[in-house]
């Protein structure tokens, strides 16, 4: 899987240090530090020439901390060979008009968080062939009007979720759009060593949706297939909330295509403050 580098928006790789998933409170944690120091996320030694990689916040030219990369700081070894890829993200203005259209969305948290889905969502709906929401909707209606109105829908439910949510939709949903093989699940656990649980778990997935933390997520992890040791790729990718942006600067949701040539092209979209706050 590849991100078509363009002349469009970018956003540098940043040094930074905290672990973001929080667990059943769902609450941000305090005190993230985030860093001016320019690195890449990849493999390194630490101590004893244990396994460790660096780990970082992708921000935008505006400065946002928008999206983090994976962020495991046990030293201890993975339970599986995996390492992250590095570098610069580039979001491409120009996606390739072929393929599958995707929305991700999670956490939408409707009615408590927000009355509805900004407007700007809806439409998105309507342009995407498939609609991948992570979990944590809180309402059964907004399911139902979702459901009717996306072209197609690949959900779990959430933690926040009820038993009526719970009856109609899975903890983890699977879906293979041009031959990339989908997982959508909510909860991966703490931030730390999440890439290679998920690489363990789902070995032969290429592409994982999760939600919980409100916080945008884009991680490449190269693992070695359990079963038969064959080098994969797994990409993971939360898409952040539309209603409920908690310490992040905007709200967010992803949209992506699915190329038919099986590359995966991913966008991250800001809302207004003004919409949702």
């Amino acid at each position: 899987m590849r991100v078509r580098a363009a002349e469009a928006l970018h956003v540098d790789l940043l040094a930074g240090d905290a672990a973001d998933d929080v667990g059943a409170g769902d609450e941000d944690p305090p005190g993230r530090r985030q860093d001016d120091h320019i690195g890449q996320c990849g493999t390194v030694r630490g101590a004893a020439g244990r396994r460790a990689e660096h780990h970082g916040y992708l921000r935008d030219p505006a400065g946002r901390a928008d999206v983090r990369r994976e962020a495991p700081t046990d030293l201890g070894p993975p339970p599986l060979p995996c390492r992250a890829t590095g570098g610069l993200l580039k979001l491409s203005r120009s996606a390739q008009t072929w393929g599958v259209r995707l929305l991700l969305l999670s956490d939408t948290h409707v009615p408590r968080r927000a009355h509805d889905l900004p407007n700007e969502v809806w439409a998105a709906v309507d342009q995407a062939d498939v609609v991948i929401h992570a979990g944590d909707w809180v309402s059964l209606d907004l399911v139902d009007r979702l459901t009717a109105r996306a072209g197609r829908l690949v959900a779990c439910w959430g933690n926040n979720d009820g038993p009526e949510i719970r009856a109609v939709l899975p903890e983890t949903a699977h879906v293979t759009l041009n031959g990339l093989r989908f997982v959508v699940i909510h909860e991966t656990g703490q931030a730390k060593g999440r890439g290679c649980r998920m690489a363990a778990a789902y070995p032969d997935t290429d592409v994982l949706v999760f939600g919980h933390s409100h916080i945008p997520w884009d991680t490449t992890i190269t693992h070695v297939n359990s079963s038969n040791r064959a080098a994969r790729t797994l990409r993971l990718l939360n898409p952040g909330s539309p209603t409920d942006r908690r310490r992040q600067p905007t709200c967010t949701y992803l949209s992506a295509v699915v190329t038919d040539q099986g590359s995966i092209e991913v966008t991250l979209h800001h809302l207004p403050t003004t919409v949702t706050d």
